[in-house]
């Protein structure tokens, strides 16, 4: 278990519900006959997920440490935060960068539309992993 938290904190970055649709009859041919939906939980109960357009802005993350949001690099006794990629869309990896001696918030810019996965980790702290899938405005 990680030793902090972490969230979004770009305003492009919204929470939406999302639903596992049916498969249409014919989506694999003349005999394909469809298929129901694999994943939508009980009425009541949406799944989420967060989005953000595909707008050129910039997507951020700050972590919390000790109640204080993007902490700054001076304060984390060495113990610093860097994000890699799990995956992403497209030919290359978008580039995360932070603002000098505050490696608590990461950003990127998205390259490309689609699913992303990304993690942020505390040396000997752990890790927090985010799910985003950039779309079409």
């Amino acid at each position: 278990m990680p030793d902090f938290s972490a969230r979004f904190t770009s305003a492009n970055v919204t929470v939406v519900d999302w639903d596992d649709p049916e498969r249409a009859a014919g989506t694999f041919g003349p005999n394909d006959p469809g298929a129901p939906s694999r994943l939508n939980p009980s009425p009541g109960h949406p799944m989420r997920r967060p989005r953000c357009p595909d707008n050129g802005s910039t997507v951020t993350v700050k972590a919390t440490v000790g109640g204080v949001e993007g902490e700054l690099d001076a304060n984390l006794g060495g113990r610093l935060f860097y994000a890699w990629w799990l995956e992403y869309p497209g030919a290359a990896a978008p580039v995360f960068s932070n603002p000098g001696g505050q490696t608590s918030a990461q950003s990127f810019l998205p390259l490309d539309q689609g699913h992303h996965l990304f993690g942020i980790a505390r040396v000997d702290g752990g890790a927090v992993l985010f799910h985003l899938d950039v779309e079409a405005p």
